[in-house]
């Protein structure tokens, strides 16, 4: 197996996703003045708020995206597909808050990326994508927390 299909591989992606988000949150504050994320957001209990953050909105999220990938699959190339599937994706972030579609969009773009691997499993695929996805929302939880 080599790397690339492992879990360990998943994870590292998924820090990679955080820092880019911390990226576009910078970015954005500094030239726009903009605060995409605050602690007063986590609503207590936060062990509830960890599970629902790190645990069920990367699986919810997955399925998500692996259905917009493979319908786009149907009718583009596996690379617009990748970049349709986080867009759309994206856009379904944005409607809670516009700004947190733009924030949201290049981690979820590295997140469909597994997807669009065929030599691996569809399972496999799944696992790979929560994984990073869930590593993300962990440390972003995580920052959040300790920064509120």
């Amino acid at each position: 197996m080599f790397i690339r299909d492992s879990v360990g591989y998943s994870l590292i992606i998924g820090c990679f996703g955080f820092a880019a988000s911390l990226l576009i949150k910078f970015g954005m504050y500094s030239f726009f003045g903009m605060h995409v994320l605050e602690a007063e957001f986590l609503q207590p209990p936060l062990l509830m708020t960890f599970i629902e953050v790190a645990i069920l909105s990367p699986l919810l999220e997955t399925y998500f995206l692996a259905i917009a990938y493979f319908l786009f699959n149907l009718y583009f190339r596996p690379a617009i597909s990748v970049v349709f599937a986080g867009a759309l994706l994206a856009a379904l972030h944005s409607s809670l808050l516009w700004i947190w579609g733009i924030f949201a969009f290049v981690p979820l773009l590295i997140y469909s990326i597994p997807f669009s691997n065929k030599a691996i499993t569809h399972n496999q695929r799944l696992i790979s994508s929560a994984v990073s996805h869930a590593t993300h929302n962990c440390l972003a939880f995580l920052l959040v927390v300790s920064a509120g």
